[in-house]
């Protein structure tokens, strides 16, 4: 590990205010919310306080008073063996070095999460994540030295007002990055001054650019090719042509809905394409490649929705 990287994983404090249900929790300044902890005062005294299977739940009483579970707190889950977790749509904050060389290879982020503190899910055995859209505060290193991370999904928050640092450093084994802001990311460079010399850190590595397909909104495909470390992906492709994905943002949901209602009322909006199932034509908001846009084309959508 460069020293540049140890340095900034700090020694975690691991403060707890009471258990419930095998769960350490720490109540926060508001005495309204707590933030799930750990047992330990130190992230370096030997294995973590989870493993197997953990479900948090989205409140917590404890002495008559119900806490409302916001937060996964610094460290919380670092080096813990753990199967599986689940996490509420209450929790808004994961805290720095939360899953830190955790075990864990999947996890379902809430839509609900805000913030992901530095190194949050480094050195983790992560194989698939995605952020989700309301996450605007994204830490250094979050994914860095990820050796199984093979697909990450990045919001429409994660835009140019986002600062990157490493935050793929080392993870070398990725397949597919999908962006789904129409504005690409600040890529930063990190450094790190060692006995040999200073080396330079970058957020995703050459082997990542060479094989890895960045996926981009069809309409961002350009201002991707010509952004500082984008345009170093070899393949960049725009995000995947699902016919009811009018709006092209990687996902099928109620604004897609609404795109097509927009185009029933007022004759058409721009924005976005649904391709044709027929023949690829690009019709604005035609599902079934009937070359109108009409009652069954919402449908259609709507289905989808539903059997999400």
């Amino acid at each position: 590990m460069l020293v540049a990287i140890a340095a900034m994983l700090p020694t975690t404090m691991r403060a707890y205010d009471f258990i419930e249900g095998g769960i350490y929790y720490l109540v926060n300044e508001d005495q309204a919310t707590v933030s799930v902890t750990g047992e330990n005062e130190d992230w370096t005294q030997g294995p973590g306080s989870y493993s197997g299977d953990v479900m948090i739940p989205s409140t917590v009483t404890h002495d008559g008073v119900t806490y409302t579970v916001n937060a996964v707190g610094n460290g919380a889950f670092d080096k813990c063996d753990l199967t599986s977790i689940t996490l509420p749509e209450t929790i808004i904050s994961i805290g720095r070095d939360a899953f830190f060389a955790c075990t864990l290879s999947a996890i379902d982020l809430p839509q609900s999460l805000v913030s992901i503190g530095d190194f949050a899910f480094a050195s983790s055995s992560l194989i698939e994540v995605i952020v989700p859209d309301n996450v605007t505060n994204f830490g250094y290193g979050v994914f860095a030295m990820c050796d199984m991370l093979k697909s990450v999904t990045l919001g429409t928050s994660i835009d140019n007002n986002t600062l990157m640092y490493y935050e793929f450093w080392q993870s070398d084994h990725l397949e597919s990055v999908t962006c789904r802001s129409a504005k690409p990311p600040y890529m930063g460079i990190g450094r790190d001054s060692s006995a040999s010399g200073i080396v330079f850190i970058y957020n995703f590595s050459d082997t990542v650019y060479e094989n890895a397909t960045l996926y981009v909104p069809r309409d961002a495909v350009s201002a991707y090719q010509t952004a500082s470390q984008w345009q170093d992906f070899q393949h960049i492709e725009p995000i995947g042509a699902d016919p009811c994905d009018v709006n092209e943002d990687g996902v099928v949901n109620i604004a897609d809905a609404n795109s097509v209602i927009e185009v029933i009322i007022n004759g058409g909006n721009k924005g976005g394409h649904a391709r044709t199932p027929v023949d690829g034509t690009l019709i604005f908001g035609d599902m079934n490649g009937d070359n109108h846009v009409n009652i069954s084309d919402l449908n259609l959508i709507i289905g989808r929705i539903l059997d999400n």
